[in-house]
């Protein structure tokens, strides 16, 4: 015996267990605290106040100890529950989720991915994310608004007792700015960029593509993925449906262009390449164009100025059209 009803029980194989042995209901209890080098004599003690506190509070503490074990082990790390979030939410929800998924599984996953997703604190998360947003600070604000999402899904379904991050914020907390795109092309940029169309190598997909969108001033992603259908030459306008801008899951309203003449005779010659219900298509594909497809147009013209006139254009992305 130690104290307070704790004592140790020596088996015949000599192991050493700390027990507190008490009555519940009338009844003789025992409930066994930890083996000992394991568990210290100190620590037996600490734990043994805690299961006294919880006879004070007329609760069982073999049931409650039994309960909290149950429920570490049923406990799910952050990379399992974010695989289940991104099936039933993400996929869902985002047209940039496979990118979403793919930086998790780079920066995220090997360093937090093992820990059980409840248990994971401020502290670790930060020591995460603050690198990045010194690296990259668009990725590491992605990251916080996706795992924030992540940690309320798995609160509301009572998987977590709670959102650590909920108070966490880009700009304050990880010293996140927002900087607004200021790129515009120049009228004398915007010759350059037709004299690249028309004489340097880009498909002539491609070419139509990068007119409209300039004629447009629209998102490209909105042209990329339209259908013909889309597009009403009678009413010369363009129908683009809220489903697929980026304020129409707010607005519920969808965006109506003119089709001006300049533009028909281009939309015209970009359905005859192809027999889909796409406008533009992926290469050697009947899918529509990918989002990663843009991403080298403006590099290669760029380039082709560079090498046939001298001229270094400041870089420009197809969104500053």
């Amino acid at each position: 015996a130690d104290r307070d009803a704790l004592s140790v029980r020596v088996s015949a194989k000599g192991k050493i267990v700390f027990q507190y042995r008490y009555r519940y209901d009338g009844k003789p209890c025992r409930l066994d605290l930890g083996v000992y080098p394991n568990l210290s004599l100190k620590d037996a003690r600490q734990k043994l106040m805690t299961a006294k506190a919880l006879l004070d509070e007329g609760k069982n503490p073999k049931i409650e100890f039994a309960l909290e074990k149950a429920q570490h082990k049923a406990e799910h790390t952050f990379s399992e529950l974010f695989d289940v979030w991104y099936d039933s939410v993400c996929v869902k929800s985002k047209k940039s989720a496979p990118q979403i998924k793919a930086s998790v599984q780079l920066h995220l996953i090997p360093k937090l991915g093992d820990l059980p997703l409840g248990r994971i604190s401020i502290g670790q998360w930060l020591d995460v994310l603050e690198p990045i947003s010194e690296r990259t600070p668009a990725i590491a604000e992605r990251f916080l608004v996706n795992i924030k999402q992540l940690l309320k899904w798995a609160k509301k379904r009572r998987i977590i007792n709670e959102n650590c991050l909920s108070d966490i914020y880009a700009k304050s907390d990880l010293g996140v700015k927002k900087r607004r795109a200021k790129r515009v092309l120049a009228d004398d940029e915007i010759s350059l960029l037709f004299m690249a169309l028309d004489n340097s190598r880009t498909t002539y997909k491609n070419r139509l593509f990068v007119e409209l969108c300039l004629m447009w001033g629209c998102r490209n992603g909105e042209l990329r993925t339209a259908l013909k259908s889309d597009f009403d030459f009678d009413k010369k306008i363009w129908v683009l449906p809220w489903q697929k801008h980026k304020t129409g899951k707010v607005t519920e309203r969808d965006i109506i262009r003119p089709i001006l003449p300049q533009m028909e005779v281009l939309l015209i010659e970009l359905m005859n390449l192809q027999d889909t219900p796409y406008l533009i298509l992926k290469d050697k594909s009947n899918d529509p164009m990918s989002d990663k497809a843009p991403l080298s147009i403006p590099y290669n013209l760029m380039q082709w100025v560079r090498k046939n006139t001298g001229i270094e254009m400041a870089h420009w992305s197809m969104h500053d059209l």
